[in-house]
């Protein structure tokens, strides 16, 4: 089957037609990927956590434990005594009875960020503790668990 294809404008008859994109044309190309590729590569390096960490530049104090009949309310402070901000600060609660053995826990997120030099008060809520949690007026222990710095 041979088909004829025609100009709209003058009628001529279009015998030889070809789809490429030439010789050099594939150069183009280049233009769209090398910043791609250059994009991937240089990507670990921008999006790479800070030199910072958390566990040696933050700190907790308990302030006060406040047991009622149902909920055990502990209040603390975290201090950011490194040179980085950090945001998610989450911050655990634990338990133990006199003798060292685990009772509970319970852990919270700090809103906002935490600048360096700055300080934030929390309070961590027990909500129906085991009986045993609330007659014996366990030791309780703060630690941060986990925080994020945000490199940029």
């Amino acid at each position: 089957m041979n088909a004829k294809l025609k100009c709209s404008n003058c009628g001529a008859e279009i015998s030889n037609l070809t789809f490429s994109w030439g010789k050099k044309q594939w150069l183009w190309m280049l233009v769209a990927f090398v910043p791609i590729i250059i994009f991937a590569a240089v990507m670990p390096f921008i999006f790479q956590k800070s030199k910072g960490d958390f566990s040696n530049e933050l700190q907790t104090t308990l302030l006060e434990t406040r047991f009622s009949t149902n909920r055990i309310d502990v209040l603390g402070k975290v201090t950011n005594s490194g040179k980085h901000e950090w945001q998610s600060i989450e911050v655990k609660a634990e338990f133990y009875s006199k003798a060292g053995r685990f009772l509970d826990e319970e852990s919270t997120y700090l809103s906002g960020s935490l600048k360096s030099g700055t300080e934030d008060n929390f309070r961590i809520s027990l909500n129906k503790p085991a009986e045993e949690v609330l007659t014996n007026s366990p030791n309780v222990t703060l630690k941060i668990t986990g925080a994020y710095n945000n490199s940029f």
